[in-house]
Protein backbone atom coordinates (compact mmCIF):
# COMPACT_ATOMS: atom_id res chain seq x y z
CA UNK A 1 0.00 0.00 0.00
CA UNK A 2 1.25 3.46 -0.96
CA UNK A 3 -0.04 6.39 1.11
CA UNK A 4 -0.12 10.03 0.04
CA UNK A 5 -0.50 12.67 2.76
CA UNK A 6 -1.88 16.10 1.86
CA UNK A 7 -1.91 18.78 4.59
CA UNK A 8 -4.15 21.78 3.87
CA UNK A 9 -4.07 25.23 5.41
CA UNK A 10 -7.06 26.52 7.34
CA UNK A 11 -9.68 28.74 5.78
CA UNK A 12 -8.75 31.29 8.46
CA UNK A 13 -5.23 31.73 7.04
CA UNK A 14 -6.02 31.29 3.36
CA UNK A 15 -5.76 34.34 1.12
CA UNK A 16 -8.67 33.03 -0.92
CA UNK A 17 -10.48 29.93 0.35
CA UNK A 18 -12.27 29.29 -2.94
CA UNK A 19 -8.96 29.30 -4.77
CA UNK A 20 -7.36 27.10 -2.10
CA UNK A 21 -10.13 24.56 -2.65
CA UNK A 22 -9.80 24.74 -6.43
CA UNK A 23 -6.05 24.17 -6.28
CA UNK A 24 -6.51 21.30 -3.84
CA UNK A 25 -9.13 19.67 -6.05
CA UNK A 26 -6.73 19.71 -8.99
CA UNK A 27 -4.04 18.18 -6.76
CA UNK A 28 -6.43 15.51 -5.49
CA UNK A 29 -7.46 14.56 -9.02
CA UNK A 30 -3.80 14.33 -9.99
CA UNK A 31 -2.93 12.09 -7.02
CA UNK A 32 -5.93 9.84 -7.69
CA UNK A 33 -4.98 9.42 -11.35
CA UNK A 34 -2.30 6.83 -10.56
CA UNK A 35 -2.11 3.95 -13.05
CA UNK A 36 -1.85 1.55 -10.11
CA UNK A 37 -4.80 1.51 -7.73
CA UNK A 38 -2.87 0.28 -4.68
CA UNK A 39 -2.86 3.56 -2.77
CA UNK A 40 -4.73 5.70 -0.26
CA UNK A 41 -4.84 9.45 0.26
CA UNK A 42 -4.96 11.04 3.71
CA UNK A 43 -6.03 14.68 3.73
CA UNK A 44 -5.35 16.50 7.01
CA UNK A 45 -7.19 19.78 7.48
CA UNK A 46 -9.02 22.13 9.81
CA UNK A 47 -12.05 22.68 7.58
CA UNK A 48 -12.93 20.09 4.97
CA UNK A 49 -12.26 21.60 1.52
CA UNK A 50 -15.26 22.41 -0.64
CA UNK A 51 -14.72 20.21 -3.70
CA UNK A 52 -16.95 18.19 -6.00
CA UNK A 53 -14.40 15.44 -6.70
CA UNK A 54 -14.66 12.36 -4.50
CA UNK A 55 -12.99 8.96 -4.37
CA UNK A 56 -13.08 5.97 -2.06
CA UNK A 57 -9.27 6.28 -1.99
CA UNK A 58 -9.50 9.52 0.02
CA UNK A 59 -9.89 9.94 3.79
CA UNK A 60 -10.25 13.31 5.53
CA UNK A 61 -8.97 13.98 9.04
CA UNK A 62 -10.03 17.25 10.65
CA UNK A 63 -7.66 18.46 13.35
CA UNK A 64 -8.72 20.03 16.63
CA UNK A 65 -5.66 22.17 17.33
CA UNK A 66 -6.06 25.87 16.42
CA UNK A 67 -4.77 27.29 13.11
CA UNK A 68 -1.77 29.62 13.20
CA UNK A 69 -2.42 33.19 14.31
CA UNK A 70 -0.84 35.96 12.26
CA UNK A 71 -1.26 38.59 14.97
CA UNK A 72 2.00 39.97 16.29
CA UNK A 73 5.52 39.03 15.27
CA UNK A 74 7.50 39.44 12.08
CA UNK A 75 7.09 37.90 8.64
CA UNK A 76 9.64 35.32 9.72
CA UNK A 77 7.50 34.43 12.75
CA UNK A 78 4.48 34.01 10.51
CA UNK A 79 6.47 31.73 8.20
CA UNK A 80 7.43 29.46 11.10
CA UNK A 81 3.89 29.41 12.47
CA UNK A 82 2.64 28.12 9.11
CA UNK A 83 5.53 25.67 8.94
CA UNK A 84 4.60 24.29 12.36
CA UNK A 85 0.94 23.98 11.34
CA UNK A 86 1.85 22.07 8.18
CA UNK A 87 4.10 19.66 10.05
CA UNK A 88 1.60 19.05 12.83
CA UNK A 89 -0.72 17.87 10.09
CA UNK A 90 1.99 15.80 8.45
CA UNK A 91 2.72 14.12 11.77
CA UNK A 92 -0.96 13.33 12.25
CA UNK A 93 -1.13 11.91 8.72
CA UNK A 94 1.97 9.78 9.27
CA UNK A 95 0.54 8.38 12.49
CA UNK A 96 -2.84 7.61 10.92
CA UNK A 97 -1.08 5.94 7.99
CA UNK A 98 0.09 3.19 10.35
CA UNK A 99 -3.40 1.69 10.29
CA UNK A 100 -3.08 1.17 6.53
CA UNK A 101 0.20 -0.79 6.82
CA UNK A 102 1.86 1.26 4.09
CA UNK A 103 5.01 0.30 2.23
CA UNK A 104 5.74 3.90 1.25
CA UNK A 105 4.50 7.37 2.11
CA UNK A 106 4.74 10.61 0.16
CA UNK A 107 3.65 14.08 1.31
CA UNK A 108 2.06 16.18 -1.42
CA UNK A 109 1.60 19.93 -1.18
CA UNK A 110 -2.04 20.89 -1.67
CA UNK A 111 -1.41 22.82 -4.88
CA UNK A 112 1.07 20.54 -6.73
CA UNK A 113 0.50 17.77 -9.29
CA UNK A 114 2.27 14.43 -9.56
CA UNK A 115 3.11 11.84 -12.20
CA UNK A 116 0.66 8.99 -12.70
CA UNK A 117 3.56 6.49 -12.57
CA UNK A 118 4.71 6.96 -8.96
CA UNK A 119 2.79 4.16 -7.25
CA UNK A 120 3.44 1.75 -10.11
CA UNK A 121 7.17 2.42 -9.99
CA UNK A 122 7.30 1.75 -6.24
CA UNK A 123 5.53 -1.58 -6.79
CA UNK A 124 8.17 -2.61 -9.32
CA UNK A 125 10.90 -1.84 -6.77
CA UNK A 126 9.73 -3.37 -3.47
CA UNK A 127 12.01 -3.12 -0.45
CA UNK A 128 13.69 0.11 -1.55
CA UNK A 129 14.51 2.78 1.03
CA UNK A 130 12.63 5.30 -1.09
CA UNK A 131 13.25 7.93 -3.72
CA UNK A 132 13.79 11.65 -4.20
CA UNK A 133 12.51 13.51 -7.22
CA UNK A 134 15.60 14.98 -8.85
CA UNK A 135 13.54 15.78 -11.95
CA UNK A 136 10.29 17.66 -12.29
CA UNK A 137 8.55 20.71 -13.68
CA UNK A 138 7.95 24.18 -12.28
CA UNK A 139 4.74 25.85 -13.39
CA UNK A 140 4.19 29.58 -12.94
CA UNK A 141 0.48 30.36 -12.94
CA UNK A 142 1.06 34.05 -13.71
CA UNK A 143 3.31 33.66 -16.75
CA UNK A 144 1.90 30.27 -17.82
CA UNK A 145 5.43 28.90 -18.10
CA UNK A 146 6.37 25.31 -17.44
CA UNK A 147 10.08 24.73 -16.85
CA UNK A 148 11.71 21.30 -16.96
CA UNK A 149 14.16 20.72 -14.13
CA UNK A 150 16.67 17.94 -14.75
CA UNK A 151 18.31 18.00 -11.35
CA UNK A 152 17.86 19.32 -7.80
CA UNK A 153 14.09 19.51 -8.12
CA UNK A 154 13.89 18.03 -4.61
CA UNK A 155 15.65 21.08 -3.20
CA UNK A 156 12.91 23.46 -4.29
CA UNK A 157 9.68 21.50 -4.03
CA UNK A 158 8.08 19.87 -0.99
CA UNK A 159 6.36 17.27 -3.19
CA UNK A 160 9.59 15.44 -3.83
CA UNK A 161 10.26 12.51 -1.47
CA UNK A 162 8.97 8.97 -1.02
CA UNK A 163 10.16 7.01 2.01
CA UNK A 164 9.76 3.43 3.13
CA UNK A 165 7.34 3.71 6.05
CA UNK A 166 9.30 1.28 8.20
CA UNK A 167 12.28 3.65 8.11
CA UNK A 168 10.37 6.60 9.59
CA UNK A 169 10.80 7.17 13.34
CA UNK A 170 7.52 8.33 14.86
CA UNK A 171 6.85 9.22 18.52
CA UNK A 172 4.83 6.72 20.55
CA UNK A 173 2.64 9.53 21.87
CA UNK A 174 2.60 12.32 19.28
CA UNK A 175 1.93 15.84 20.50
CA UNK A 176 0.28 18.54 18.42
CA UNK A 177 0.80 21.59 20.62
CA UNK A 178 4.58 21.79 20.48
CA UNK A 179 7.00 24.21 18.83
CA UNK A 180 9.19 24.03 15.77
CA UNK A 181 11.97 21.99 17.40
CA UNK A 182 9.63 19.10 18.24
CA UNK A 183 8.49 18.69 14.63
CA UNK A 184 12.03 19.11 13.34
CA UNK A 185 12.97 16.07 15.44
CA UNK A 186 9.89 13.96 14.67
CA UNK A 187 8.83 14.80 11.10
CA UNK A 188 11.53 13.88 8.62
CA UNK A 189 9.64 15.69 5.86
CA UNK A 190 9.84 19.07 7.67
CA UNK A 191 12.83 20.26 5.62
CA UNK A 192 12.64 18.71 2.17
CA UNK A 193 16.04 20.09 1.20
CA UNK A 194 17.67 17.99 3.98
CA UNK A 195 15.81 14.68 3.64
CA UNK A 196 18.26 13.10 1.23
CA UNK A 197 21.19 13.91 3.54
CA UNK A 198 19.36 12.65 6.64
CA UNK A 199 18.57 9.32 5.03
CA UNK A 200 22.14 9.04 3.78
CA UNK A 201 23.46 9.59 7.32
CA UNK A 202 21.10 6.86 8.58
CA UNK A 203 22.70 4.44 6.11
CA UNK A 204 19.41 4.26 4.19
CA UNK A 205 20.08 6.36 1.07
CA UNK A 206 17.26 7.35 -1.24
CA UNK A 207 17.54 6.72 -4.97
CA UNK A 208 16.66 9.28 -7.65
CA UNK A 209 13.34 8.71 -9.36
CA UNK A 210 14.26 8.08 -13.03
CA UNK A 211 11.54 10.33 -14.48
CA UNK A 212 9.98 13.75 -13.75
CA UNK A 213 7.79 13.05 -10.75
CA UNK A 214 5.89 16.25 -9.98
CA UNK A 215 4.87 19.73 -11.07
CA UNK A 216 5.68 22.45 -8.54
CA UNK A 217 2.97 25.10 -8.84
CA UNK A 218 4.10 28.67 -8.09
CA UNK A 219 2.69 32.20 -8.07
CA UNK A 220 -0.83 31.10 -7.16
CA UNK A 221 -1.10 33.44 -4.12
CA UNK A 222 -1.45 30.42 -1.79
CA UNK A 223 2.19 29.25 -1.62
CA UNK A 224 3.79 29.31 1.82
CA UNK A 225 7.37 29.29 0.63
CA UNK A 226 7.63 30.63 -2.91
CA UNK A 227 8.77 34.16 -3.65
CA UNK A 228 8.74 35.62 -7.15
CA UNK A 229 12.44 36.46 -7.07
CA UNK A 230 13.47 32.87 -6.36
CA UNK A 231 15.86 31.69 -9.12
CA UNK A 232 14.09 28.58 -10.40
CA UNK A 233 14.10 29.00 -14.14
CA UNK A 234 17.81 28.76 -14.97
CA UNK A 235 19.61 31.29 -17.13
CA UNK A 236 18.00 33.28 -19.94
CA UNK A 237 19.99 31.62 -22.73
CA UNK A 238 18.84 28.14 -21.69
CA UNK A 239 15.27 29.35 -21.43
CA UNK A 240 15.34 31.00 -24.86
CA UNK A 241 16.92 28.04 -26.63
CA UNK A 242 14.71 25.51 -24.89
CA UNK A 243 11.38 27.26 -25.44
CA UNK A 244 8.68 24.96 -26.84
CA UNK A 245 4.98 24.29 -26.42
CA UNK A 246 3.73 21.88 -23.79
CA UNK A 247 2.44 18.55 -25.07
CA UNK A 248 -0.92 16.99 -24.24
CA UNK A 249 1.09 14.05 -22.87
CA UNK A 250 2.45 16.21 -20.03
CA UNK A 251 -1.00 17.51 -19.19
CA UNK A 252 -2.39 13.98 -19.13
CA UNK A 253 0.48 12.44 -17.16
CA UNK A 254 0.17 14.99 -14.34
CA UNK A 255 -3.57 15.74 -14.62
CA UNK A 256 -2.52 19.35 -14.99
CA UNK A 257 -5.37 21.54 -16.17
CA UNK A 258 -3.75 24.37 -18.12
CA UNK A 259 -4.62 26.97 -20.74
CA UNK A 260 -4.46 25.75 -24.33
CA UNK A 261 -1.22 27.60 -25.01
CA UNK A 262 1.50 27.09 -22.45
CA UNK A 263 5.22 27.52 -22.84
CA UNK A 264 7.56 24.70 -21.80
CA UNK A 265 11.05 25.94 -20.99
CA UNK A 266 13.59 23.14 -20.98
CA UNK A 267 16.89 24.03 -19.33
CA UNK A 268 19.87 22.06 -18.11
CA UNK A 269 19.58 23.42 -14.56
Amino acid sequence: MFVFIIPIKSRKVSNNWQKTCQLFERTLKSVCSQKSTNFSVLVVCHEKPEVSFSSDKVQYFQVEFPPPDKKGGSDRDWYFKREIDKNRKLLMGLCHAKHLSPNYVMPVDADDCISDEIVGYSEKNPGSNGWFLSQGYVYNQVTNRLVRKYRKFNLMCGTSHIINYDLIDLPDNPEYNRGYGYYRDHVIFLKHDHIRRIMQEKGKPLAPMPFPGAVYITENSENIYFSSDRPIYGNKIENFLGNRLVTPKIQEKFSLNLPEKLEVLVGSC
